[in-house]
């Protein structure tokens, strides 16, 4: 599917806020996708350069981000989950496949630990783990990170300000994933990894896969935190077979 002109751009009005999207309108399985922090819908091109155009796709600009709207909230990672439920639920995808990048795949990950229905996750290079947390705090430390992150983001043309400090400065409460509540996704999930993430070590992607009761796991080998970029045909390929994409 051609990401320029194989899809139309469309919104959804959710509880926080217009929520943007591009669609590909197909018959088969319905995917739904979140790209990560400071980014947008078009981080998926490549990907979705490689998509067989019978699926139904959805490349989701989460709140705040892309062409969706900027509510003067506090970003707190359950606002994207409330988002997302929103527009699955006023869409009625509720049968859909959720793949979530960085940021994005901690979101996804709420939204299945809270129970909201869906045919499966992907979680790449995903964010959000206790332990990932720990070695940011460990490491640089929290504001050290804040700043590098924010100074990042804010290259990007498009991106706001009190956005991105938002989603850096909100507190994460029980919303951090630890063993106990990766427990509790009943759902199956495909673990995504690049061996070469300097952002993520891949040993978090093992760390997902035990909390996760119904998880694979794949580490791409030479990717690093953006697998879906760098390795399209592996990543599209493992997807496909994750869906059961014949």
């Amino acid at each position: 599917m051609d990401y320029e002109t194989g899809f139309s751009d469309q919104n959804v009005q959710t509880s926080l806020g217009s929520v943007s999207f591009r669609h590909h309108a197909g018959t088969g399985k319905r995917l739904v996708f979140l790209h990560g922090f400071a980014a947008n819908n078009r981080v998926w091109k490549r990907l979705a350069e490689k998509l067989p155009e019978d699926l139904d796709v959805y490349l989701v600009d989460m709140l705040g981000h892309g062409n969706s709207s900027a509510p003067e909230i506090i970003y707190a990672i359950d606002r994207q989950v409330e988002a997302l439920h929103d527009l699955v639920r006023e869409l009625g995808i509720e049968d859909c496949y959720i793949i979530g990048h960085s940021y994005g795949g901690w979101a996804v990950a709420r939204y299945a630990v809270l129970g909201h229905p869906t045919s499966g996750i992907v979680l790449e290079d995903a964010g959000g783990l206790k332990e990932e947390i720990d070695a940011i705090n460990e490491g640089e430390g929290a504001q050290a990170f804040e700043e590098r992150m924010y100074r990042q983001a804010m290259r990007y043309s498009g991106n706001r300000e009190h956005v991105i400090r938002s989603i850096l400065r909100a507190e994460f409460g029980d919303t951090v994933l630890d063993y106990e509540s990766l427990s509790r996704i009943e759902c199956p999930a495909l673990i995504v990894w690049g061996d070469k993430d300097n952002f993520f070590d891949v040993r978090f992607a093992h760390l997902f896969a035990r909390g996760i009761p119904d998880s694979k796991t794949l580490v791409i080998a030479g990717a690093g935190h953006e697998p879906h970029y760098t390795h399209p045909d592996a990543f599209g390929g493992a997807l496909l077979q994750f869906i059961g994409h014949h």
